[in-house]
């Protein structure tokens, strides 16, 4: 089926393991769950070129951009989102609208180069919670199969291209994403990581400086994050891949709005609501610990 994961396809998986990661640094919490994942960059020598491209492509296109009239929740920047949509009052999901800039962004090489890389770090550090995603979201494409990814070779359903030319977030946290899931931040631009850029993570309590054409996964339905001022003169954007909660729901819901559940099955409705007492648990065991990683990765992937 066209769009569907295949999540036991190890060609979504290959580019990992031929150009590693140079250097990731895991956070855990208390228990040893990997929570936050500093992918950083690849061991390849060509990555530069790509996020040069992708720079250049972002500051190319801006000047087509509208600027923003007004400051938004999570900064004062245009941004422009790509994917599958679902929420905001949409009575299912749906594609967002593809224009030919936008078509321009999802084909360019870089970003689907940095999209495939975040999606083998995701399935790399965090397998189990990869595999849910897979499966949850082979139900949604079956079901409904117009639905198309923005990168074929990502997990991911949704992208946003944030335009500089200072991309600073305020401390926010994305609600509409799956909370329990990771979404991958990649920062771009020309600026002085050591000056400023720097991401932070609120409830952590941890200030962590971003480099362009470094890669973050983090849990940004549920940590307070954005990242810090860079000096006037700089250029700073950034490029994130993520997945709706909505579309969980959805597939939970039996491919129906919460209203309608309850219209049709209010017997199983009122046993989902009585499910999400212990639901917090059962979405904690989706993160892997760093001394389960390796045996993980086996028994999700057969490697």
């Amino acid at each position: 089926m066209e769009g569907a994961c295949h999540v036991f396809d190890r060609s979504l998986h290959l580019f990992n393991s031929v150009f590693p990661a140079r250097r990731t640094i895991l956070i855990k919490d208390v228990h040893g769950r990997i929570i936050v994942i500093l992918a950083g960059r690849p061991n390849d020598p060509s990555w530069d070129t790509c996020i040069q491209d992708a720079v250049l492509a972002m500051k190319t296109l801006a000047e087509k951009i509208v600027e923003p009239t007004e400051f938004f929740r999570r900064g004062a920047f245009p941004s422009i989102a790509a994917g599958i949509s679902y929420g905001g009052g949409q009575t299912e999901p749906c594609n967002l609208g593809t224009t030919e800039l936008v078509r321009s962004l999802l084909e360019h090489p870089s970003f689907i180069r940095m999209a495939n890389f975040a999606n083998s770090v995701f399935a790399r550090y965090a397998p189990k919670l990869y595999q849910y995603y897979c499966s949850t979201l082979d139900l949604l494409f079956n079901q409904m199969p117009h639905l198309r990814r923005p990168f074929p070779g990502s997990i991911f359903t949704a992208a946003s291209f944030n335009f500089g030319p200072q991309t600073v977030t305020y401390c926010h946290v994305d609600q509409a994403n799956v909370p329990f899931g990771l979404c991958a931040i990649a920062a771009l631009g020309d600026f002085d990581p050591e000056k400023g850029g720097h991401v932070y993570l609120w409830e952590l309590g941890l200030v962590i400086e971003f480099p362009s054409g470094s890669i973050i996964k983090l849990p940004s339905g549920s940590v307070h994050h954005g990242n810090t001022p860079i000096r006037p003169h700089e250029f700073r954007c950034s490029f994130t891949t993520y997945c709706a909660g909505g579309l969980f729901r959805w597939v939970a819901y039996g491919f129906r709005t919460a209203a309608a559940f309850a219209r049709r099955d209010p017997v199983g409705k009122r046993r989902f609501n009585a499910s999400l007492s212990t639901r917090w648990r059962e979405c904690l065991n989706l993160f892997s610990k760093a001394s389960e990683l390796t045996n993980n990765v086996r028994a999700v992937f057969g490697l």
